[in-house]
């Protein structure tokens, strides 16, 4: 039995600036963001941030992930995915470990 997976449709530089929200749909495993007539994108792994634009990870910055209690943390976690990006663009991998409140000794 063959197993389909399906293809996660690429975000366009910019396509986000009309985000109404994000949220984890735990159904799907998947970080979906839904924007100007019902365009909705979907992430299903927190490294395909790296593919967004600069501006389109501001705008998940700027708006909280929503995601019933159950799933808080892994929203949590796409959060923090969004703020590491944007710190490797800008900064470097540099101080990043810090920054996220990780043990500076290790």
């Amino acid at each position: 039995m063959e197993k389909m997976i399906p293809l996660v449709k690429k975000i366009p530089k910019g396509a986000l600036k009309t985000l109404h929200f994000w949220d984890y749909d735990e159904r799907l495993g998947q970080a979906v963001m839904v924007c100007d007539g019902d365009v909705s994108f979907h992430m299903v792994d927190q490294i395909d941030l790296l593919n967004l634009a600069h501006k389109d990870l501001e705008v998940l910055a700027r708006n909280q992930i929503r995601a019933t209690e159950k799933y808080e943390e892994i929203a949590k976690g796409w959060t923090a995915a969004v703020i590491s990006t944007i710190h490797i663009r800008t900064k470097g991998f540099g101080g990043l470990k810090d920054r996220l409140g990780g043990d500076s000794d290790r």
